[in-house]
């Protein structure tokens, strides 16, 4: 009956359509015990939900309910489709969306509909291939994620846009590839620690409307990270930051082929870029 003696041995019955139809309800605490399990279909949160995984304590009224521990993170994947639809004011802590040899075959987390006032992410990693691992819009963001891999031959790989405000941070490695790497706007803060991107068909990392994007030892990263990390891009600049986004931070490499528009491409805002050892790229300013 999906109680504590007696939990659900999968998701099917609290997943309706649009969060409807099921047994689960708006503000409920949903938790998973440590497993992989196999999500076939999108799994449609409803607004104000907490979705709690082994990968941390269960603690209710300040009770400690289920010990855990960040071995004990359970996975929700599936080779096909978005894994979790969003809905508007949830938390999510203490699983995986996928993992690095199953990752989820489309979008990790689903916010593209738009209309999130806010949104809670700790002690998670995501893992996709034929989707971005975000696609957010909207939305007061407390995101900090432990290492991201998406793989997007079709697209871009993280997207972040609409009136996002607050701060993302990835405090292990953000590897991107697909068409596109990172496309971020907004007014917020995007803190990587570490980026392996690799743009086959366009831009490595485009930023706009006021976004602060830090890479590397500039990162206010508590977890602490390695500072290096690589961009490259066919067919678009490495870098492309307009509309007040700014950049600081440290990169091993850099590099950007066939071009049209330059190899970076900072408009307005500050930028503060350091490349270790090798940049090959054509430079670009307005």
């Amino acid at each position: 009956d999906g109680s504590m003696s007696s939990p659900f041995q999968d998701h099917s019955q609290l997943n309706g359509a649009g969060g409807t139809g099921d047994v689960d309800e708006a503000g409920h605490t949903i938790f998973f015990y440590e497993g992989i399990y196999d999500i076939d279909d999108s799994f449609h949160l409803e607004p104000g939900q907490k979705i709690v995984g082994q990968g941390v304590d269960l603690v209710v009224d300040g009770n400690v309910i289920v010990s855990g521990s960040p071995g004990q993170r359970p996975a929700l994947t599936h080779d096909t489709g978005r894994k979790i639809l969003l809905a508007d004011n949830v938390e999510l802590t203490g699983f995986d969306v996928g993992t690095p040899t199953t990752p989820v075959g489309g979008t990790g987390l689903d916010g593209s509909a738009g209309g999130l006032t806010s949104l809670t992410i700790d002690e998670m990693t995501i893992h996709t291939s034929g989707g971005p691992a975000l696609h957010l819009v909207d939305g007061a963001l407390d995101i900090d994620l432990l290492d991201v891999t998406a793989s997007h031959s079709a697209g871009t790989a993280m997207i972040i846009s609409g009136s996002a405000t607050g701060t993302t941070t990835i405090a292990g490695t953000a590897t991107l590839s697909g068409a596109g790497g990172a496309s971020l706007s907004g007014n917020h803060a995007v803190n990587f620690a570490t980026v392996d991107i690799d743009a086959s068909a366009g831009t490595g990392i485009a930023a706009s409307s006021g976004v602060a994007v830090t890479i590397g030892s500039a990162a206010p990263l508590a977890k602490g990270a390695p500072t290096n990390g690589s961009v490259d891009a066919i067919g678009g600049p490495a870098l492309s930051f307009s509309g007040g986004a700014t950049l600081n931070g440290t990169l091993t490499s850099l590099s950007s082929t066939n071009s049209s528009s330059g190899g970076i491409f900072f408009s307005t805002g500050t930028h503060d870029l350091t490349v270790t050892t090798q940049a090959t790229v054509a430079l670009g300013q307005e």
